[in-house]
């Protein structure tokens, strides 16, 4: 009968969570979500679900839990991950337009082994050509062959205090679809506080592969009071492509291989960057053999219109520059590092002295020789 009002003790019997108030609309007999429409009855509930809502709890299966929580995104703009451990399923869980997730819990992947081969098995959280969105608090652990957070092609959002354990990518910010010339790449978004520990490969990693479009590439964003922990191979990057006009604010690195990786950025200013026990020295993830470079606090590579402001850096400033992929317009302020290296790379000399071209040092101090 339409109008008839039920409660519902819980989703799965004897749980006592996800239950509620049900309202019958005959109008949507054939209608099932999972979560707030279930064959006509309907959910009685303000803006927000749960995972639980959905049929998602702390002894549900892996994939229970990432279907749960993908219908509830799908359903609901605001969905909420409460306390307690979920187990979850990669390549399930999609963030969609105007989304906002707040995790209060833990979600635990399904690769803990760090001893397993890394190769990029799984998303666990993926938006994909999606605007507008907001990922909360999210504290996910054990997916080491895959990616954490997985954003590709989207604009204006905001990842706020992260926490990513034990993955081959915390977390990539990437291009749409590499496979397609120009295809659009991320803009306008705020990463806040992420802590990114223990990943096999990069830390955060950004690019914008494959555009010349001025308009599509990967910009405009600030990253905020990063902190990296034992990521190899490097903690912060930049590179595969021209990613532009950003800001990394106050990171903080641990015992990663190399800290901060920029190649072919332009227009970004690094402020009061800081790292400890830069190197290549594996703890709890296996050392990497793929990737070349070790022990460097700062890689520049073929990037124009860069500023350093403050900082101390325990490790060396490396930068690489070739015919045609010039260093122009490097500036820095009081920094501290070990030593700044210039390298130019290629068959062709540096005869005109002009690989690197406007490099300026205020108030800079080395703890090795210059």
């Amino acid at each position: 009968k339409d109008g008839l009002r039920v409660y519902v003790k819980s989703y799965r019997t004897g749980l006592g969570i996800g239950g509620g108030y049900f309202v019958y609309d005959s109008t949507k007999a054939n209608v099932n979500n999972s979560g707030t429409v279930i064959n006509g009855w309907v959910r009685e509930f303000k803006n927000v679900v749960s995972i639980v809502d959905f049929g998602g709890h702390s002894e549900a299966t892996a994939i229970e839990n990432a279907t749960a929580l993908n219908k509830a995104l799908a359903a609901c703009k605001i969905v909420v991950i409460p306390v307690g451990d979920f187990n979850l399923e990669p390549n399930t869980v999609k963030i969609n337009n105007k989304n906002r997730l707040y995790c209060y819990g833990q979600l635990i992947g399904t690769e803990k082994d760090m001893s397993a081969k890394a190769d990029l098995a799984g998303i666990y959280i993926n938006a994909s050509g999606v605007d507008d969105f907001e990922i909360n608090t999210v504290n996910i652990r054990n997916g080491y062959r895959g990616i954490g957070i997985n954003v590709e092609g989207c604009k204006n959002f905001t990842i706020d205090k992260p926490v990513v354990d034990g993955f081959t990518f915390g977390i990539r910010i990437a291009e749409q679809d590499y496979n397609v010339e120009n295809s659009q790449g991320s803009q306008n978004f705020t990463i806040n506080k992420p802590t990114i520990k223990n990943t096999r490969y990069w830390g955060l990693y950004i690019r914008s592969l494959h555009i010349t479009d001025e308009t599509k590439k990967t910009k405009n964003f600030k990253v905020v009071k990063p902190s990296f922990y034992n990521c190899h191979m490097a903690g912060f990057v930049a590179a595969e492509g021209n990613v532009k006009n950003f800001v990394l604010d106050n990171p903080y690195f641990d015992r990663c291989n190399v800290c901060m990786h920029f190649e072919s950025a332009s227009n970004y200013t690094i402020i009061n960057p800081r790292d400890n026990d830069t190197g290549k020295k594996p703890d709890h993830v296996q050392a990497n053999t793929e990737y070349p470079f070790v022990n460097w606090s700062l890689y520049q590579c073929f990037v124009t219109d860069s500023k350093v402001i403050g900082g101390v850096l325990v490790a060396d400033v490396e930068h690489l520059a070739t015919k045609g992929s010039e260093c122009k317009n490097l500036h820095y302020t009081n920094l501290t590092a070990r030593t700044f290296i210039f390298e130019g790379a290629g068959e062709e000399q540096d005869t005109n002295k002009d690989f690197f071209d406007d490099v300026s040092f205020i108030q800079c101090t080395t703890t090795n020789e210059f």
